[in-house]
C-alpha cells in the first residue's frame, strides 16, 4: 500500500492550517461554541427526563394506616384494586429510617422520640395517571386506613410542562446544530476565497478536486476537533460543575450525563460538523473554479 498520498495530504492539510490562523480560529471558535449550546442542552433534556420520571412516579398513592392494622391483609386487599399495579408495605422502622435521614444535619429523631411515632404505611402503584382517582375512592374504603395521599393534583400539569422542555430541548439542539453548521460552511466559504490562487494553480497543475476535497475534509476535521476538544473542557470543568451543583439542591434530579460517552459523542459531532462543511464549502468554490 502507498502511504505517501497520504502523508501529502496531510502536509498540505496541515500547511493550510498554518498559512490562515485567523480563518482556522474562527472555525474552531464557532465550532466549540456550538458543542457548548449542543452541552448545555443535552443536560437539559437529561434533566427534562429525570424530571418526568419523578413526576411518574408521583403518580404513586401513599396509605397510611391506622395503629392497629394489619398491613399485609391491607397489602393484599389494595392489590386486588382494579387500576393497581403493585403493593409495597413500607413499616415504621423504614418509615423512621427514611426521616432519619431527612434531618440528619439537625437532629436525631431516636433522640427525641421515645418511641417510633409512625406507623406502617402502603405505597401503592398504578396503571396510569389516570387511575389514580377511582384507587383513592377504593383505597379510603379499605378497613384499617387513616389516610390516602397522592399528587394528582399536580402531576398532569407539570408532566405536561415536562414534556414541553424535553421537546424544546430537541428542537433548540436542532436549531443550534442547523445554524452553527450554516456559520461554518460560511466561514469555511470565506477562508476558501481567499485561497483561490491556490486552488486554481493547483487544478492547472492536476491535482484532481477529489483530492481538494478530502484535503477540505481533513483540514476540516482537525479544527472541529480541536473545536469538540475546548468544548469538551468547557463541559467538564463548568458546565458538569453547574450540574452537579444543581443535583445537589435539587437531588432528585439526575443532571450529569455520563462523562464519556457524552465526551465522545461531542468530540464526533465537532469533527463531523468542521470536517463536512468545510467539505461543502471546497466543493462549492471548485465549482467556480471549474
Amino acid at each position: 500500500m502507498n502511504l505517501w498520498p497520504w502523508i501529502y495530504l496531510w502536509r498540505d492539510a496541515r500547511q493550510g492550517i498554518a498559512r490562515h490562523p485567523l480563518n482556522g480560529l474562527a472555525v474552531v471558535i464557532i465550532v466549540a461554541f456550538a458543542a457548548v449550546v449542543a452541552g448545555a442542552t443535552g443536560l437539559l433534556l437529561a434533566a427534562s427526563s429525570s424530571a418526568a420520571a419523578l413526576l411518574e412516579r408521583q403518580a404513586e398513592i401513599r396509605v397510611f394506616l391506622v395503629p392497629d392494622a394489619d398491613s399485609q391483609e391491607a397489602a393484599r386487599a389494595a392489590a386486588a384494586i382494579p387500576g393497581v399495579k403493585g403493593v409495597d408495605v413500607i413499616s415504621r422502622e423504614e418509615t423512621l429510617s427514611l426521616m432519619e435521614k431527612a434531618f440528619a444535619a439537625r437532629v436525631s429523631l431516636r433522640q427525641v422520640f421515645a418511641d417510633n411515632p409512625f406507623f406502617d404505611s402502603l405505597r401503592v402503584q398504578v396503571e396510569g395517571p389516570s387511575e389514580v382517582p377511582e384507587v383513592v375512592k377504593a383505597l379510603e374504603k379499605l378497613p384499617g386506613v387513616d389516610e390516602v395521599v397522592d399528587a394528582q393534583a399536580y402531576v398532569e400539569p407539570l408532566l405536561r410542562l415536562s414534556q414541553f422542555l424535553r421537546r424544546a430541548g430537541i428542537l433548540a439542539a436542532g436549531a443550534v446544530s442547523l445554524i452553527a453548521a450554516l456559520v461554518v460552511a460560511v466561514t469555511w466559504q470565506v477562508a476558501l476565497q481567499s485561497r483561490l490562487p491556490e486552488i486554481r494553480a493547483k487544478s492547472l497543475l492536476g491535482t484532481p478536486p477529489s483530492r481538494q476535497l478530502a484535503q477540505a475534509l481533513l483540514e476540516g476535521g482537525l479544527l472541529g476537533l480541536l473545536g469538540g476538544l475546548l468544548a469538551a473542557w468547557v463541559q467538564v470543568f463548568y458546565l458538569s460543575a453547574l450540574a452537579r451543583g444543581l443535583a445537589e439542591a435539587v437531588p432528585f434530579f439526575q443532571l450529569v450525563p455520563p462523562y464519556g460517552r457524552f465526551t465522545a459523542l461531542i468530540l464526533l459531532a465537532s469533527v463531523l460538523l468542521g470536517g463536512l462543511s468545510a467539505m461543502a464549502a471546497a466543493y462549492r468554490v471548485l465549482r467556480e473554479v471549474d
